[in-house]
């Protein structure tokens, strides 16, 4: 239970008027490494990532319209030398503009961390994962098996701003229309003590949504960021 550094952010909107639309907007992002001293070469990390959106707009007379979006992500790491390391992960999403239910991503592979400073570290995946998608309609149900290749970025400015990026890319084997992506970047602002202002661009990517829905999923998120350790 020790050991863990990271971030926690909120933001939202609420507008009353002629139509009533409240917006929310949560992160966490958690990483534990172990030994802790970033000299010292690491031989186990975890790491723990969620965030959502969720939206309304309402007005009399007119039937609510409510948007949901949120991922989670759950990685252990364990290195075998330096810069090599085997991984196993887990992802959830969930995005109602783009009609999916669940999408439930298990696999495991092999990590390389490109370097390693203290204030900026670069690494990449490949891993070999089961994939099973759930739709508002049960007939567009998958599963799938393939691949996920991924990187992440982190990197601290001088004035304690840290920039934080990460990219997957999920090529189905067993059906090479279903393949689906996910960006994420977003830079923290110190402001007093452990609190922060951020700014987060979350775009996700599936290239079989329900019929009638758009395949990229856009998101420009603000809040309030407290950092862990």
């Amino acid at each position: 239970m020790h050991g863990w550094s990271g971030s926690i952010t909120a933001g939202g909107s609420i507008v009353q008027a002629t139509q009533t639309i409240n917006t929310y907007n949560t992160g966490i992002s958690l990483v534990r490494s172990v030994p802790k001293a970033p000299w010292l070469n690491t031989s186990d990390r975890t790491i723990l990532d969620f965030n959502s959106t969720y939206g309304s707009i309402s007005q009399p007379n007119t039937p609510t319209i409510e948007t949901s979006i949120y991922h989670g992500d759950a990685e252990q790491d364990k290195y075998l030398s330096q810069n090599f390391y085997l991984l196993g992960q887990a992802i959830i999403d969930h995005n109602s503009t783009q009609g999916l239910n669940l999408q439930q991503v298990y696999g495991g592979g092999l990590g390389y961390t490109v370097f390693k400073y203290p204030n900026q570290q670069l690494n990449i995946t490949l891993t070999v994962d089961y994939t099973k998608q759930e739709f508002l309609i049960a007939s567009s149900n998958k599963n799938l098996v393939g691949n996920t290749i991924g990187e992440t970025y982190f990197y601290k400015f001088t004035p304690g701003m840290i920039w934080n990026e990460s990219f997957y890319v999920m090529p189905e084997w067993n059906d090479m229309n279903a393949y689906s992506g996910n960006l994420t970047t977003g830079l923290v602002i110190p402001m007093f003590h452990k609190l922060g202002f951020s700014i987060q661009v979350i775009d996700s990517y599936l290239n079989d949504p329900m019929p009638g829905f758009d395949r990229n999923s856009l998101q420009i998120n603000a809040g309030i960021t407290y950092s862990l350790g």
